[in-house]
């Protein structure tokens, strides 16, 4: 179910990882519920969002979801390939210039961000920016302090 590494812009089918996207995001939620950093600025669950475009990411590369279960989170990667290590963020944003967003005081971890807008069970790979780029973002406040945010627009193909 792997899709050619040149289609990686295209829209990404999850439906029919919907069970096991879905049992995996119940068992995280579980393990996470009441942890300050389990934040519920959305109506979906923030696990189920997360996974979904870890799903995608991996459909598009290749590249198997860690499906293990991790009591203080994945420190900051989802994936690692060849010593470069990749962090999946998920959004449901649905206008214009979506953003990559990240905490302001938090060790950046991963080499690479991938942002993934998520619609229901279909997923699509808007861009990725590096560490760096992450490190001198843009500080946004969008109603729940700042952020560091990396709109579409800045972000590479």
């Amino acid at each position: 179910m792997t899709k050619a590494l040149e289609d990686w812009r295209s829209t990404v089918d999850l439906s029919p990882l919907k069970a096991e996207i879905e049992s995996l995001s119940e068992e995280r939620e579980k393990q996470k519920y009441g942890y300050k950093t389990s934040r519920q600025w959305s109506k979906e669950a923030t696990n189920l969002t997360g996974l979904k475009g870890e799903f995608a990411f991996s459909l598009c590369t290749g590249l198997p979801v860690d499906r293990e279960l991790k009591s203080f989170g994945d420190s900051g990667v989802d994936f690692d390939f060849g010593g470069i290590t990749y962090d999946v963020k998920s959004t449901l944003y649905g206008g214009v210039n979506p953003m990559l967003i990240e905490m302001p005081n938090k060790r950046l971890v991963p080499n690479v961000y991938v942002l993934v807008h998520i619609n229901g069970w279909r997923a699509k790979i808007v861009g990725w920016c590096s560490r760096k780029q992450m490190r001198h973002a843009d500080s946004v406040d969008l109603g729940h302090g700042e952020r560091l945010c990396i709109r579409e627009s800045q972000m590479r193909e």
